[in-house]
């Protein structure tokens, strides 16, 4: 967890951060793993900066850009510290191992002022007396009699100190000992006759004799005080810092680390607390078989995996486990018991047990038993221990200054902990271990050349597949050239790479006793090869380069050129002699192949047979030729029948294998017919489905019609398409008769269609994608639509939506693209250009302003004059395409006068130049922006694009343009609507006769 949050703070201090570096998801998995259980962690992410809460984590505000550097360096330096703490306390290699918690810091700067009797007592100075200077203590002549033997060695032989160790050391020990760099700045003094002094507690305050209670404070009124001789006693107990099942201290107090080997070498110990009989209760927990994470006892199943857990409790090992062994004593057998071995990884494992320890296999029936030796103390000098007197009952509870509970200290089993990390780390290596030799499988490499590679890509970078990759073909290499340049010498060929690799694998990865090994073993060969028979040594060479070593290959090839010249005698004695014998066959007659054509394929007379036999005589295939044959009977009309033209391909194919359009004549062959359906069928609408040269039938847009050409086509592609195709080409005839319901919506993020069976509730859910479109506006649902109307929806969006603010209009004219009338397929494109669109969904032209239809000048219906107008449009006078002819200010002037409201000014984060409004482009399919220039007071937009959003605005609110259009204007539109124009009166002004216009 440490290092996790460690990786989260350097990130932060990186100059080029992730991606992603401002959010922190709980949903992650090593947040779930690591992070969601540790207490604390969240508030260390809220100090790194992450105190905004979002969906599923945490993430930093959005006024802050960058993080607090000097806050979250510290915050990586303290983590760092801890992290590498932590794992030497887990390790047993702190070098301040005990944990002594101080209380009551005021009075001991008090007695530290005032001093104490205890002091005194301990520096053999009466109560009162001067104390020596501090310059006086700090200087002595010489060190003072060793108390405890070396610190490496154990002997006696004490002859130097080191103050900044702590230890005593023999000669010999300290050069070895402080040769190390890191202490050989150590300071070191000789250890004199004398009796060493007694060192003086710090920070305590002792009085003697009161066994009462120290009236100081209420706080401190539990606290007992101790008499010299108790605190002077020999006969302690060492305290070693407290596991981690055990209660820790409380986090908010100061601690103050002191190393084990300082009491130890003193004389007078620092008081201890006494031991308590209860200890906070440790949960059980139990350990994943597959990931081998750590989980609750209430846990089902494992957090990280997911995987059920066993009821096997994990192993922890316990505080006093471990009995230091009494010196002088030695050990003896004295009881035999049995164990069963683990067939899988031979751990021995105790018989009360069913499930191994090390690999956790279970015990099989065939499980061998082992004896196990237990062993009894000895003495010295051989002879059995004898009984001693019972220890002392232990001191009436004390206390200590210090207030410190018995739990911070019990001893942690160092023997049990190094067992069952050892038997971890095991368990670790053997799975990376069966991972390198299943990837070394894929690679087809052999378990004995990773056991190669391991050991000799130790050091280097790279891992051992990738040395098998990279090295392991040199080396072979390098073996096959050196014994190359023996066999010159030797005269015993070329060896081939599997006897190089070979020779590499016995002697694991040795260049040279493998080359060694490589010419022993051909020589070896090549005699037993030559002992097999009468041979040449060149031939059993040359069998033994080609066989790649192979003695029984070579043999073989040996003896059959032996047989060779055997072989060739036999069968040229099987040979006839020329001009005897059967003379080669001669090819059928015609008359024969008529006669098998009649009898094999059915043909219904001699003359068709025969006919039949010409044009495969000609080169015309077989089938195509019989049925030719059948259905024409004479050669003239089989050859026309089997030379058709493609109008599409201009390739000639029988007639079998043409299609004929089903409202036209026009022929082509069944795959140029395929490739058009199926590409019509996948990539546009069904509408397009005519044929490919007249484009009949050209009136699909009347149901009848319609509907019986899709039966008939249907019937004559089914044969032509394949099945995926053919479901495809029937889902779309199928939606193109749902459109026409009322309920009918196209889906915004799939653009699938269907009905929507719920029409009165706004939020629509596809059946395909399922997701969410509004059946009203038709647009991808959002959570803020819910419970408004689309209006207010888009107002809304429009006011706070960050991208829409960015792009000001450009982002309006996008949402407010085109809309089909017919099938209500929506395109997100401005309108600006050409007005005539023609849909891609359903092929139905119309105008992309008023969205009304284009026709041919014979199918409208409005007026007789459209028959010579040809393709066109009958659009309103508040049309865009009539509107976009006038100028901005005219449509402002018109806005004005009917109090609509326009802007006139660009975004704030509009990109200043160019206009934003995305357009279709006219080469290839991708959509790119507008770029036009954007004149002031046209709202970041250019002229074409404004006009069509004031055009917007008058249409929106249903605002007759007539006011802004002149006479002539008025009579132009008179005209489109085939009405009568009335005539300017001689004495009428224009005022009056424009007002007669109007009317």
């Amino acid at each position: 967890a440490l290092a996790i949050l460690e990786k989260y703070a350097t990130n932060l201090l990186k100059p080029m951060k992730p991606i992603n570096w401002r959010t922190v998801k709980f949903t992650s998995s090593l947040v779930r793993t690591y992070l969601e259980n540790i207490e604390g962690s969240t508030d260390i992410l809220r100090q790194m900066g992450y105190t905004a809460n979002v969906q599923d984590g945490l993430s930093f505000p959005d006024n802050i850009i960058e993080p607090n550097v000097e806050k979250v360096r510290e915050l990586a330096a303290d983590l760092y510290l801890a992290r590498v703490e932590i794992g030497d306390l887990v390790k047993g290699k702190h070098p301040y191992f005990v944990i002594i918690k101080l209380q009551q810091i005021q009075r001991e700067h008090e007695s530290r002022d005032s001093g104490s009797d205890y002091e005194d007592a301990l520096d053999n100075i009466p109560p009162g007396s001067p104390r020596p200077s501090s310059a006086q203590e700090a200087k002595p002549d010489k060190a003072a009699a060793p108390s405890s033997p070396c610190f490496i060695c154990g002997e006696d032989k004490v002859e130097l100190t080191c103050k900044d160790c702590a230890e005593d050391f023999c000669r010999s020990c300290d050069g070895v000992f402080h040769r190390n760099p890191a202490r050989t700045s150590h300071t070191r003094m000789k250890l004199g006759g004398g009796k060493r002094p007694i060192p003086t507690p710090r920070k305590r305050s002792v009085k003697e004799p009161p066994n009462k209670p120290s009236p100081q404070s209420t706080a401190n009124a539990l606290i007992e005080t101790r008499s010299l001789s108790n605190i002077l006693a020999p006969n302690r107990a060492v305290f070693f810092p407290p596991s981690y099942q055990t209660s820790s201290l409380n986090d908010e107090e100061e601690h103050i680390y002191v190393s084990p080997r300082a009491f130890l070498d003193s004389e007078n110990p620092p008081p201890l607390p006494p031991k308590t009989t209860k200890s906070k209760p440790v949960r059980r927990q139990l350990s994943c078989p597959n990931c081998h994470c750590m989980n609750m006892e209430n846990s089902k199943a494992c957090k990280v995996c997911h995987q059920p857990l066993t009821e096997r409790d994990t192993f922890f090992p316990k505080a006093n486990d471990a009995k230091e062994k009494q010196p002088g004593h030695t050990s003896v057998p004295k009881t035999v018991k049995e164990q069963w071995q683990c067939e899988y990884c031979t751990f021995l494992n105790s018989l009360t047990v069913k499930i191994c320890d090390m690999c956790f296999k279970t015990r099989t029936a065939n499980a061998k038993l082992t004896p196990q030796t237990t062993y009894t103390q000895r003495t010295a000098q051989g002879l059995p221990s004898y009984p001693t007197l019972p220890p002392p009952p232990p001191p009436p509870p004390q206390t200590t200054p210090f207030g410190y509970s018995s739990a911070s200290h019990e001893t942690q089993n160092p023997i049990r902990t190094d067992l069952w990390r050892e038997r971890e780390e095991m368990l670790i290596e053997g799975r990376r271990y069966v991972d390198l030799l299943k990837t070394a499988e894929i690679n087809n490499f052999l378990p004995e050349e990773l056991n190669i590679a391991i050991t000799l890509s130790e050091g280097m970078e790279m891992g051992p597949i990738e040395w098998l990759k990279t090295k392991w073909f040199d080396l072979i290499h390098t073996v096959m050239l050196r014994v190359t340049e023996k066999s010159k010498c030797a005269d015993i060929g070329n060896i081939s790479p599997e006897e190089a690799r070979q020779a590499l694998i016995e002697h694991t990865g040795d260049v040279e006793p493998a080359v060694e090994y490589c010419v022993t073993q051909r020589e070896n060969k090549l005699t037993k090869v030559m002992d097999s028979g009468i041979y040449v040594r060149t031939d059993c060479i040359k069998e033994l380069d080609k066989s790649n070593g192979d003695v029984d290959r070579a043999i073989r090839s040996l003896e059959l050129l032996t047989l060779a010249p055997f072989r060739q005698r036999i069968l040229e004695r099987c040979r006839p002699v020329e001009g005897e014998g059967e003379a080669a066959p001669c090819p059928p007659s015609r008359q024969r192949r008529v006669r098998v054509m009649l009898a094999q394929k059915s043909m219904l007379s001699w003359g068709r047979a025969l006919t039949a036999i010409k044009l495969i005589d000609e080169n015309f295939a077989v089938e195509d030729s019989i049925i030719a044959a059948q259905d024409n009977g004479d050669l003239e009309r089989s050859k026309k029948f089997l030379q058709r033209e493609c109008i599409v391909c201009m390739d000639l194919k029988p007639e079998n294998r043409m299609i004929t359009m089903l409202n036209c004549q026009c022929r082509f062959c069944s795959d140029c017919v395929s490739q058009y359906v199926k590409q019509i069928i996948q990539e546009q609408n069904i509408m397009h489905l005519v044929c490919p040269a007249c484009s009949e039938p050209k009136n699909l847009e009347d149901d009848t019609v319609a509907t019986n050409y899709f039966n008939l086509l249907d019937i004559l592609i089914r044969p032509l398409v394949d099945n995926p195709t053919h479901d495809l080409f029937q889902r779309k005839l199928r939606d193109r008769t749902l459109m026409k319901e009322p309920n009918f919506r196209w889906c915004s993020h799939c653009s699938s269609g269907f009905i929507n069976e719920r029409p009165g509730i706004l939020k629509m859910p596809c059946p395909h994608c399922h997701k969410y479109t509004c059946f009203q506006c038709k647009k991808q649902w959002e959570d803020q639509h819910e419970g408004i109307s689309c209006e207010q929806f888009a107002a809304w969006k429009e006011a706070n939506d960050p991208e829409a603010q960015a792009t000001g209009l450009a982002a309006h004219l996008k949402q407010n693209g085109i809309e089909c009338p017919n099938c209500k397929f929506r395109y997100d494109l401005a309108k600006g250009g050409c007005m005539h669109f023609k849909c891609g969904q359903c092929s139905h032209e119309y105008c992309s302003g008023c969205y009304g239809p284009f026709r041919h000048g014979a199918h409208c219906p409005v007026s007789p004059h459209c028959a010579m107008r040809g393709l066109h449009a009958h659009h309103p006078r508040d049309c865009l395409f009539y509107l976009r002819d006038r100028d901005p200010e005219e449509l402002q002037q018109l806005l004005a006068e009917n109090n609509v409201a326009f802007d006139t000014e660009e975004g704030a984060a509009a990109a200043p130049g160019h206009c934003r409004v995305m357009e279709q482009a006219e080469a290839g399919t991708e959509d790119k922006e507008c770029g036009r220039p954007t004149p002031d007071g046209y709202a970041g937009l250019c002229r074409m694009h404004y006009i069509e959003y004031l055009v917007e605005r008058v249409n929106a609110n249903l605002i007759d343009p007539v006011s802004i259009m002149t006479s002539d204007q008025l009579k132009l539109a008179l005209e489109r609507e085939d009405q009568a124009v009335p005539q300017k009166k001689e004495t009428e002004n224009n005022k009056n006769f424009r007002a007669r216009l109007v009317q």
